[in-house]
Order: C-alpha cells, then sequence, then structure tokens
C-alpha cells in the first residue's frame, strides 16, 4: 500500500480515539481557515482601494491634459478651473510649465 495513504491511515486512527486531539486539531483546522478568509477580504480591500485611487489619479491626469490644452487655447484660468475641477494654483503651475501630469 502507499505510504501517504498508510499515514493517513494511521493518522485518522490516532485523532478519531483521542477526543481532546482531534479537537485541537479541528480548532487549529477553523482557526486557519478564518486566517486564509481574513487574507483574502483584506487582499480584496486592497485592490478595491487601489483600484479607486489608480481611477483617481487617471482623472486628475485628464483634467490636467485638459487644463493644459485650454490654456494653449487661451482660456482664463477661472473657467479653466471651473471646467476641470482643478485649483487655480495648479492651472497656474501648469502655465508656468511646473507641473507634470
Amino acid at each position: 500500500m502507499d505510504k501517504a495513504i498508510c499515514r493517513t491511515e494511521e493518522r485518522l486512527e490516532y485523532f478519531s480515539g483521542n477526543d481532546e486531539i482531534r479537537q485541537l486539531y479541528e480548532a487549529r483546522e477553523f482557526a486557519k481557515y478564518e486566517l486564509n478568509g481574513m487574507r483574502r477580504a483584506s487582499r480584496e480591500q486592497g485592490m478595491e482601494e487601489g483600484l479607486k485611487e489608480g481611477i483617481k489619479e487617471g482623472v486628475k491626469a485628464a483634467n490636467l491634459a485638459s487644463a493644459r490644452r485650454m490654456l494653449d487655447r487661451n482660456l482664463d484660468i477661472p473657467m479653466i478651473a471651473e471646467i476641470t475641477g482643478l485649483t487655480e494654483e495648479e492651472i497656474g503651475s501648469l502655465k508656468n510649465g511646473s507641473q507634470e501630469g
């Protein structure tokens, strides 16, 4: 018979004959299951937060690019700020060429 099967049968006999050890084993397995669930939930939360942050950064970059084009067409800064949602200071930085997006 396969060695792995023999070891498994021996463990089964050991655990089934000793309630205290079986309960400890089950508690350990449950703890591992819970830990894996918490890790999975944390990973999913991190991915969701990362996606939201990435979208926010992408919108900001798009607004900066739009503001640059509007400046090139000589639109006034307050109007650009109203359209893009950027601050006048951010737009002024673009006009001075000091902000990269």
